[in-house]
């Protein structure tokens, strides 16, 4: 959502398996699509409802295990992944307003580029912590006794 804050022609809808919800802009209908034609009305509107994406998005979970999942026994690594799917991302719907000059590819591209400085850098940080440990899982350095090692009573 940072990626998206500071873009007020956006509105984004994102909802989890859980019915979490998080929204940024407007919520209520947005007309998405129309058919214009001489001397006829507008024909087959499309539009986006904010609360029937939300009671749409219960059913897509839904089937995401009850029809998905049921395609894999239970004991593979594809049913595993379709079940962590499920249970920790979120189904997301983006709306940009800006319909002549949209910059709506950029959040993906923002979006890539952030999760993969925060994958570098927790990737750092466990690096950095795991070359403090030693193979039994104490730290390394100065001991209580000032001497370099793993620390503790010298027998």
């Amino acid at each position: 959502m940072d990626v998206v804050k500071d873009k007020s022609n956006l509105n984004v809808h994102a909802v989890d398996s859980s019915g979490n919800h998080v929204y940024s802009g407007a919520k209520g209908v947005t007309a998405l699509t129309w058919g214009v034609f001489p001397n006829k009305e507008i024909l087959q509107p499309t539009i986006f409802d904010s609360d029937t994406f939300v009671v749409w998005s219960e059913e897509a979970f839904q089937l995401w295990t009850s029809a998905w999942a049921s395609l894999y026994d239970d004991e593979t690594d594809s049913s595993a992944l379709i079940y962590d799917i499920h249970d920790s991302y979120y189904l997301v719907a983006i709306v940009d307003n800006e319909y002549h000059d949209s910059d709506l590819y950029s959040v993906f591209s923002e979006s890539i580029l952030q999760q993969a400085k925060y994958k570098k850098e927790k990737e750092e940080r466990e690096r950095t912590f795991n070359q403090g440990m030693d193979l039994d899982g104490a730290l390394v350095g100065e001991g209580e006794d000032g001497l370099e090692g793993s620390g503790g009573v010298e027998i």
